[in-house]
C-alpha cells in the first residue's frame, strides 16, 4: 500500500529567522494537530495549527468541516548560502492511513473469495476517493507557502 504523500521545496531570499517568524503569525501553537477539524471556537483566528520546535514544524490547516485526508504538514527551515531552504513533506493523517489499510485489507479480503472483479474497481475508487482530495490540499497549501515566501 502506497500512502499518499508531497514533498518540496522553496527557496526566499529571507534568512531563517524571518521565516520563522512568518510561521509563527500563522500557527496556533494552542490549539492541538488532533483538534483541526470543526473550527468555530476561539482557538481558530490563525489558518494553521501545530507546533514549532526551532526551525521545525508540524502543522495542518484549520477548518471547519470534516476531511480526514487534509494533510499534516512537516516543514524544515535551513539556511544554504546567502538564501533560506524551506523544505516541506505533506503526508495523511495516521487515522487516514489505518482507514485506507482496513479498506485494503477489506477489500483483498473479499478478491480472494469473490469470483468478479468488482472488488478491485471499489479497492481503486477507495484509493482515488483519498489520494485526489489530498493532491489538491497539497497543491493548493503549496501555492499558499511560495505566495508566502515572496
Amino acid at each position: 500500500m502506497v500512502a499518499p504523500f508531497y514533498t518540496f521545496s522553496l527557496q526566499t531570499q529571507y534568512n531563517s529567522d524571518e521565516v520563522r517568524s512568518k510561521f509563527k503569525n500563522i500557527v496556533n501553537e494552542g490549539r492541538p494537530i488532533l483538534k483541526r477539524m470543526y473550527a468555530n471556537d476561539e482557538f481558530s483566528s490563525k489558518p494553521f495549527c501545530g507546533s514549532i520546535n526551532g526551525y521545525n514544524l508540524k502543522i495542518s490547516r484549520i477548518i471547519s468541516n470534516g476531511n480526514p485526508v487534509l494533510p499534516i504538514i512537516k516543514i524544515r527551515i535551513k539556511e544554504v548560502d546567502n538564501s533560506t531552504c524551506v523544505k516541506f513533506y505533506m503526508r495523511i493523517s495516521m487515522f487516514a492511513a489505518f482507514l485506507i489499510l482496513l479498506w485494503f485489507s477489506v477489500g483483498i479480503f473479499m478478491c480472494i473469495f469473490a469470483d468478479s472483479l468488482a472488488p478491485l474497481i471499489i479497492l481503486l475508487l477507495g484509493y482515488l476517493a483519498v489520494t485526489i482530495p489530498f493532491y489538491i490540499q497539497s497543491r493548493n497549501l503549496k501555492d499558499y507557502f511560495a505566495e508566502m515566501m515572496i
